[in-house]
């Protein structure tokens, strides 16, 4: 199955070029406006491989999309790549700001447009991949830890339990001895006034 790409542009032939440029290796979603591109991307989340993104367009300008889903937190988990004839300065640097992976400039260069996107996609795959292998190896660590501590406390249960045990037995047998020393005291005196009767008899 193919990844999708989502490409959003206000100019029919913009969106018309980049499905020609992509179709063959994605599935490509076109919008073309801001509010539709929202829309697909509540539709697809952790489902989009790549988002094309103009930034004048009516409705909803790419930045507006942007605040969008910085405030959704979808920014680190797909690239978006702002495709714009605006190359001043300040746009470039509020699009980076807000955590765009790529500007690329209209009109397109074909290769360099399908090799950037095409880079960008296996990179997030593999981030995305890494991410997923490290909370999943934190998740089985942390139920190790969980069973360890469980096993701890089972482990002082019992030894506790134990001492207890023996402590018991201890006194047990110190009380015997005590009372074992008694009797033989009392044997003792009851026998010596025996004896001591009968001298006197």
């Amino acid at each position: 199955m193919k990844d999708k790409i989502l490409v959003v542009d206000d100019m029919e032939m913009s969106r018309e070029i980049l499905r020609g440029i992509f179709e063959d290796d994605y599935e490509v979603i076109l919008a073309e406006n801001g509010r539709e591109a929202v829309e697909y991307i509540n539709l697809n989340r952790g489902k989009l491989a790549a988002i094309l993104l103009d930034i004048v367009m009516p409705e909803m300008d790419g930045f507006g999309v942007l605040d969008y889903m910085h405030e959704q937190e979808l920014m680190m988990s797909v690239p978006v790549i702002l495709i714009t004839s605006d190359t001043s300065s300040e746009s470039r640097k509020r699009g980076y700001d807000l955590g765009v992976s790529d500007i690329v400039s209209k009109p397109f260069e074909v290769p360099i447009v399908r090799r950037r996107v095409s880079n960008l996609v296996d990179l997030y795959h593999h981030k995305n991949n890494l991410e997923a292998m490290v909370e999943k190896q934190t998740e089985e660590i942390k139920e190790k830890n969980r069973e360890l501590t469980e096993m701890n406390y089972h482990i002082i249960d019992t030894l506790g339990t134990i001492v207890e045990f023996r402590s018991m037995e201890s006194g047990n047998h110190i009380q015997g001895t005590v009372l074992y020393s008694d009797s033989v005291n009392l044997c003792h005196e009851v026998l010596s006034g025996v004896r001591r009767g009968r001298g006197h008899g």
